[in-house]
């Protein structure tokens, strides 16, 4: 194991410390750090970012800050049932929901993860064809398309939304990890 890594697992053992402390006697469901941050790609930048999911939470969606060896970390609590919602319906705008549509590393509840991942695709992945039927109805039984678009078409119209998420998703598109990605 390289010094990266290691670090890397303590800073994760550390966070996942800090989940619980914030989720108290209530079940945590899911957390995960997200982005570039996750690839271990951003060791020189100064804040992680990490998505946790509680069952019960209130105030329903919580933002707290706190420091880790000189990082900061921003946590993004979130109740189970306002999550759901908007990885199912985009009831908040993805705005949390598209955290599991660029890479992440789960920290707790793997599985719960990426069952809502696959539900998050899934649903990107409708809407843009029922949107290419509807733009292009005499065309939409003929259509060829490159199973690159509809990811670049989900990230980067989310972007267009949350200006805060262009730094993640040019990344992510970037030529330097694209190949890689699309497999």
């Amino acid at each position: 194991m390289n010094l990266k890594n290691e670090n890397f697992n303590k800073l994760a053992t550390r966070i996942l410390d800090l989940c619980r402390d914030i989720a108290d006697q209530r079940q945590i469901l899911g957390a995960c750090i997200c982005g570039y941050h996750s690839l271990g790609l951003c060791y020189g930048e100064k804040y992680v970012s990490v998505l946790l999911v509680i069952d019960g939470f209130q105030p329903l969606l919580l933002s707290y800050i706190r420091v880790i060896n000189g990082k900061y970390v921003l946590i993004q609590a979130v109740d189970k049932k306002i999550f759901e919602k908007d990885v199912r319906e985009g009831f908040l705008g993805d705005a949390l929901a598209i955290n599991l549509a660029l890479p992440y590393v789960p920290v707790y509840g793997r599985k719960y993860l990426e069952k809502l991942e696959i539900m998050l695709k899934y649903r990107f992945l409708y809407e843009l064809l029922v949107n290419l039927i509807l733009e292009f109805p005499e065309l939409s039984s003929e259509l060829y398309i490159k199973p690159e678009y509809f990811v670049v078409e989900a990230l980067t119209s989310r972007a267009r939304l949350f200006p805060l998420l262009i730094y993640d998703v040019s990344n992510f598109l970037s030529k330097n990890f694209r190949d890689e990605k699309f497999k």
